[in-house]
């Protein structure tokens, strides 16, 4: 991942309300631990609405549908046994991303997902609490510095 991209997850609601209904970030090994889409899986489908602004390219690995630049904005969707482990997005924060901020967060509500940060902190799928994660998002301030 670049200097200039955040990263988010895309989890299911229901299965991080159930986990951790009451705290605002996750551990590292429950995250790393927990069967996040066991029960609902995404597909491809999901994503259609991502397509005019972000089309389907190929990854480089056979397991991953990418939509978008790996460099730039992406969302990517990993599979193993063709059954979804990992869906995250990369917001390139070297332009004006606040339209592609606005599409993930209206994706993340249509399949009833939040978003978790790259430091595990656990967010609302709204434009403000995206926004105000990145003005504190290290890298990029360190980004914006120089």
């Amino acid at each position: 991942m670049a200097i200039w991209q955040y990263k988010l997850f895309i989890l299911p609601k229901e299965e991080v309300i159930s986990y951790f209904e009451n705290q605002r970030t996750i551990g590292e090994d429950d995250f790393n631990e927990i069967e996040w889409w066991k029960y609902r899986q995404l597909t491809a489908d999901n994503f259609n609405s991502l397509v005019a602004q972000l089309p389907q390219n190929i990854s480089w690995s056979r397991d991953i549908i990418l939509f978008g630049n790996t460099d730039s904005n992406c969302v990517e969707l990993l599979y193993e046994n063709n059954i979804a482990v990992e869906v995250s997005g990369r917001i390139d924060l070297s332009y004006d991303y606040s339209q592609f901020v606005s599409l993930l967060c209206n994706i993340a509500q249509e399949n009833e997902c939040i978003f978790l940060s790259s430091s595990l902190e656990i967010l609302n799928p709204d434009i403000t609490t995206i926004q105000n994660d990145i003005d504190e998002y290290t890298l990029f301030k360190d980004f914006i510095d120089k």
